[in-house]
């Protein structure tokens, strides 16, 4: 909320831009859910450190 009062929003609009983020925020995190859910099912496998990051050594 700080964050979005740091650019100049207050009242009504603090709060019309609240609910943006919040349902922007929702919208990106559910397929993030979906996924876990899949994954805890055994339904999907779950990423590799390597597939995420690529090889151990290449992160030095």
């Amino acid at each position: 909320c700080a964050a979005i009062q740091s650019k100049g929003f207050s009242g009504d609009q603090l709060v019309k831009e609240f609910e943006a983020q919040r349902y922007r925020v929702k919208k990106a995190v559910h397929p993030l859910l979906e996924e876990a859910d899949r994954i805890a099912d055994e339904a999907q496998p779950a990423s590799r450190f390597d597939d995420v990051f690529g090889p151990e050594d290449q992160l030095r």
